[in-house]
């Protein structure tokens, strides 16, 4: 419990402190031609250096409690912390209605290694997919993920756009 605290205190730290956008992804609003200024997020999504979750926040996947180590109660404590930091950072993880918080926590704690694009907070928001939408690579269960629910189809047997109000 005292290492789950000292990880939540190092959360909301680096929630007050965001890197700068400009520095982390290389592209500077200065540096921008004028005609450019004004779509600094998407110069950045577009062609910027990506970082890990790891190296922007300064808080190693390592420090990461095991998922399986946590009871409910210090996981969903855990997940609505680093949601806030992700937030605050202009991260949206985007997940199926109704998901389990375990499911989440897992997920998120997958990819805190990896690169991803930063836009900075205030300049837009970065959806993260956990998805790949092909149903052999869903990383959810079968009853959460709406890729599941294609599976049947093929070019010929598509729906009509009304009939996808009912999928999502």
């Amino acid at each position: 419990m005292e290492e789950l605290l000292k990880l939540v205190r190092r959360v909301r730290l680096a929630e007050q402190n965001p890197p700068d956008a400009g520095e982390v992804s290389g592209i500077k609003t200065e540096d921008l031609p004028e005609e450019s200024k004004g779509f600094e997020s998407v110069e950045r999504f577009i062609g910027g250096n990506e970082q890990s979750l790891e190296k922007l926040t300064g808080i190693s996947s390592r420090s990461l409690p095991n998922p399986d180590s946590l009871d409910e109660t210090h996981t969903d404590f855990l997940y609505t912390e680093l949601l806030r930091l992700l937030r605050s950072y202009g991260y949206e993880p985007d997940f199926p209605n109704g998901l389990p918080v375990m499911f989440k926590y897992r997920e998120i704690r997958k990819i805190w290694s990896d690169p991803h694009p930063y836009l900075g907070p205030g300049t837009g928001v970065f959806y993260m997919e956990f998805c790949e939408y092909e149903p052999e690579k869903c990383p959810f269960p079968k009853t959460y993920c709406a890729c599941r629910n294609f599976e049947d189809l093929d070019e010929d047997n598509l729906p009509d756009d009304d009939d996808l109000d009912d999928v999502f």
